[in-house]
């Protein structure tokens, strides 16, 4: 009894390349997804290319996207052996595109959880021995290469990690920062227009991020802060220059 249990346990941790299509394009049953899921949490490299699939193929709601690279991602080597080390993320499950919500209970830009998934993949990487951080932030050259202007950060703050991150509306930019109140992260994207000048705040469970726009972009910063010290912080930044 023990040992067709065992096979069949095995047999259900054999995730093949068709699995994490399925996955990524939220095709899988429940328990089959969880299956999936176990298997990512114990491979981080897998797990960082699965999120970044994820979060560019338009699954939850959003517009689809041609699945033809998503097999290019994962490669032909996806039955690896189970690696060592503790899961710092859970591919999918953990993720709760709908929950932000602003603070009357409309719904937020979808930017809003374009910065959630950039401080996610953020968050992954700085566990990764081969995903090396960099403080150098060249404003001029990210305005160069995105058309995207970044606020004058105030002078107090430190530059911990500078990334580029794709969205649905094109590249974006996160900075992690750290400043008097603790570390922050500033999320900056392309957008059509810039009607929310002002800052405004979103809400997912304990998470709070002010989110504004100014010309064609738009900003959200995230972190530890009160609601008004986010605010305070998100209406300075709103106010300032571009670097």
């Amino acid at each position: 009894m023990g040992s067709a249990a065992n096979e069949d346990r095995r047999a259900s941790l054999e995730i093949n390349q068709s699995d994490l299509q399925a996955y990524v394009a939220g095709e899988l049953p429940e328990r089959r997804r969880r299956e999936v899921e176990g298997f990512l949490a114990a491979n981080p490299d897998l797990a960082a290319r699965t999120m970044t699939a994820l979060h560019m193929s338009g699954t939850a709601g959003r517009r689809p996207r041609a699945r033809g690279w998503i097999a290019a991602m994962f490669g032909v080597a996806v039955l690896a052996s189970v690696g060592s080390g503790a899961a710092v993320w859970a591919a999918g499950g953990g993720r709760d595109l709908d929950g932000w919500r602003e603070l009357d209970g409309d719904n937020p830009p979808d930017y809003v959880e374009d910065a959630a998934e950039s401080r996610q993949a953020t968050r992954l990487r700085e566990t990764m021995a081969s995903q090396v951080e960099t403080t150098q932030l060249d404003a001029r050259e990210i305005h160069r290469a995105l058309d995207l202007p970044l606020p004058r950060l105030p002078a107090t703050w430190k530059v911990r990690d500078v990334q580029v991150f794709p969205t649905d509306d094109g590249p974006s930019v996160n900075l992690v920062l750290d400043t008097e109140r603790g570390r922050v992260e500033l999320f900056a994207v392309k957008v059509r227009s810039g009607t929310t000048e002002r800052p405004e705040v979103a809400r997912r469970g304990r998470e709070l991020a002010a989110f504004w726009e100014r010309g064609d972009a738009a900003y959200v910063l995230s972190g530890p802060q009160s609601l008004s010290d986010l605010l305070s912080d998100a209406s300075t930044l709103a106010r300032s220059a571009n670097l």
